[in-house]
């Protein structure tokens, strides 16, 4: 009984007039908090807001040095800054939109592929970037190299087909494909466009013999019943009328 007496008084400490004594809990700063914690945590608001990393950025030494990390690079969301800059940007603003590309911000490498292959003509470039962008599972970088391996035919279309099927499956619960083109077209939209796709002949009918099992998005306010080979096909139509491509 001693002991357990003892142990007892060693928990709960009691001022000369019987009252327990509260323990003073350890207070939590950013200077206590694990830099990967940090990381993430940063990436995770600058995949939201690049304002709210680059207010965070000036509030200590902490949070600064946090914000250079390369994986907080590469999360930031560019969505403040257009695609096509018709007039210079400032000096800071070019510095940050090059950190990010270099980083590998795969909405900056996306950017750069429509850049490099729609408006300069660079194919090889412009390629690279969306490829590289879909290896980092940008959405619409995806969308974009793979409609552009379907309109090249035979091997080429079978891996398009493929990578669009991966991202559908991967993105199920999430993934809007209307929200997507929407997107690839405002970005098209928004520059001038010296060079298309060429399509190459392909076969336009579903060859996996389930079609009308599955339901998907709506084309033009119609409902369809498809396969994902026909979705896709259809998508790849919708991706050629973007770019006034007829088919």
């Amino acid at each position: 009984m001693g002991v357990l007496r003892k142990l007892t008084l060693q928990k709960s400490p009691s001022s000369s007039n019987g009252r327990k004594i509260a323990k003073k809990q350890p207070k939590t700063t950013i200077g206590s908090l694990p830099k990967d914690l940090l990381v993430d945590i940063l990436a995770w608001v600058g995949s939201s807001s690049f304002t709210d990393v680059f207010s965070a950025k000036q509030c200590c030494k902490d949070f600064l040095e946090a914000t250079e990390e390369n994986y907080v690079i590469q999360s930031i969301s560019l969505d403040k800054f257009p695609t096509i800059h018709w007039f210079p940007p400032s000096d800071g603003v070019r510095s940050f939109l090059m950190n990010c590309f270099d980083k590998g911000n795969p909405e900056s490498l996306f950017r750069q592929g429509m850049i490099k292959y729609f408006n300069l003509g660079e194919v090889e470039s412009g390629l690279e970037y969306l490829k590289r962008a879909s290896e980092k599972e940008h959405t619409e970088a995806t969308y974009v190299y793979g409609m552009i391996l379907l309109s090249q035919g035979d091997r080429w279309s079978e891996q398009g087909l493929k990578l669009l099927n991966s991202m559908k499956n991967s993105l199920t619960r999430y993934w809007d494909v209307d929200d997507c083109r929407n997107k690839i077209k405002r970005v098209l939209n928004a520059m001038w466009i010296n060079n298309t796709i060429s399509v190459q002949e392909i076969s336009m009918e579903c060859q996996k013999g389930d079609h009308g099992v599955h339901r998907i998005r709506r084309l033009e306010d119609e409902e369809i019943n498809s396969c994902y080979f026909c979705m896709w096909y259809r998508e790849f139509f919708l991706f050629c009328r973007m770019l006034n491509i007829d088919i």
